[in-house]
């Protein structure tokens, strides 16, 4: 029979899996070898974050909000992209993928939907609207969370019997530690702020825009070649790379060639969302450019 930790490796590799199955499962292996930091994270997922507890970075999605109109549906709002925040158990963020909607809405605060009303001109039903593969990110990065612990602890020489565990499997576990998460003491991002469900931003000028791409890219450059992201998706942010530093360049700025770039480089890191990596150029994309 495999061990636990065996189990775990192969169940994280199965899409069969459910990942509430494999939570448990985890569970079961963070409880019996003391991994206690490991566990609150387990629970929080399986249980949802409630009473202030931080949010890991893959469960702030870049949304923006819409308007409903009676004659032509829901429209766009310039300058309310945001992070929204998902902090409930998994489990109903999975449930939610098992439909086939390409798109989720999330309900706005009466305050939100006042402030709006008087810029729309009209009363207005008001929504933050989300993509399907930033919510499916959120699975993956738990999935892949859950893979990584396992992989540590074989590397470190826990493997168990079964279902059980020796001593000194508990105290070689102890020692291994997994950032989950954090954008900002994992690659350096920057922080995005605390659980406010509105991040506001500002429009930036020709020259503004192309010093904040140019940051940007300066962080891509250093952390896309060491990150594990798909060879395609390296590839292809590296290709929109290129364009949006050649678009920065030009003096003056082509604006209207950073905006098509940045959006190029957004629908590439829309696959890899449930990564530090994509979800962080995400959200940065989102501040610097809230209209995308």
């Amino acid at each position: 029979m495999p061990s636990l930790i065996e189990q775990l490796q192969a169940d994280a590799l199965s899409g069969a899996v459910s990942i509430t199955d494999l939570l448990r499962k985890a569970k079961t292996a963070a409880t019996k070898l003391q991994a206690n930091e490991f566990l609150a994270w387990i629970e929080h997922e399986v249980d949802g974050y409630r009473d202030r507890v931080e949010l890991p970075q893959y469960r702030r999605i870049p949304a923006e909000l819409k308007f409903f109109n009676p004659y032509h549906g829901w429209q766009p709002i310039i300058g309310s992209q945001h992070l929204q925040l998902f902090a409930q158990p998994i489990s109903q963020i999975a449930s939610l993928l098992e439909g086939n909607g390409d798109s989720f809405t999330a309900p706005c605060s009466r305050e939100t939907v006042k402030h709006y009303a008087k810029k729309i001109g009209y009363t207005a039903e008001v929504r933050s609207h989300v993509s399907r593969a930033p919510l499916e990110g959120i699975v993956d990065a738990a999935r892949n969370a859950v893979l990584d612990w396992a992989l540590k602890l074989e590397a470190a020489g826990v493997r168990g019997e079964g279902l059980s565990f020796s001593q000194a499997d508990a105290d070689r576990a102890r020692a291994v530690t997994i950032n989950i998460g954090s954008i900002g003491n994992a690659v350096g991002l920057g922080s995005f702020g605390d659980h406010t469900t509105i991040t506001a931003t500002q429009t930036l000028s020709g020259g503004e825009l192309a010093e904040a791409v140019t940051r940007l890219l300066d962080q891509l450059h250093r952390m896309l070649p060491a990150s594990d992201l798909p060879r395609s998706i390296k590839e292809a942010a590296e290709a929109a790379a290129a364009e949006l530093r050649t678009a920065a360049q030009t003096d003056p700025p082509d604006t209207s060639r950073l905006r098509q770039g940045l959006r190029a480089l957004k629908q590439v890191m829309e696959h890899a969302a449930g990564h530090v990596v994509g979800a962080g150029v995400l959200a940065l994309i989102a501040q610097i450019h809230p209209a995308l």
